[in-house]
């Protein structure tokens, strides 16, 4: 996934390039390639999430699930998404959902981005109201600590 954004970034230093030198032929050139790089690779990505849910039993095509999915879910909802790395649920931020169900999330965390499907987001789990409670307490015993070392 690291190698998409980098794809996208280096494509963006192009453009950027192409801004003061519009004729240069090796930038027209990487520009094109790189595009085509950037295609393949959302579409190889896109490949491995329908293997990987065709594994699972899941037909992420199947209309009647991505209207359902699709209107749980929008642009800049939280979530709990599974890093492609490990497999692992992480809360994420959605940044994009595309008409065939692939979602493009950017982990909170460490800001790191993949892409998955609808069907495999989650709900972001609440905590406990005690967990507040309590972090809210050791925050103003802290505080009263440190007035008192004052």
């Amino acid at each position: 996934m690291d190698d998409l954004q980098n794809y996208k970034l280096q494509l963006q230093q192009v453009e950027a390039a192409l801004t003061t030198d519009p004729s240069n032929e090796e930038l027209l050139k990487l520009k094109i390639d790189l595009e085509e790089v950037i295609e393949l690779t959302h579409d190889l990505i896109k490949s491995q999430q329908q293997e990987k849910r065709q594994a699972n039993g899941m037909d992420a095509k199947d209309p009647i699930l991505l209207a359902v999915l699709a209107n749980k879910w929008k642009v800049g909802d939280q979530c709990m998404a599974p890093w492609s790395e490990d497999g692992k649920y992480y809360e994420a931020t959605i940044d994009a959902i595309s008409e065939d169900g692939v979602v493009n999330i950017t982990f909170n965390e460490y800001k790191n981005t993949d892409v998955t499907m609808l069907s495999q987001l989650k709900s972001v789990a609440k905590r406990p109201a005690s967990d507040w409670a309590d972090q809210k307490s050791k925050k103003n015993a802290s505080r009263c600590s440190s007035r008192l070392r004052s």
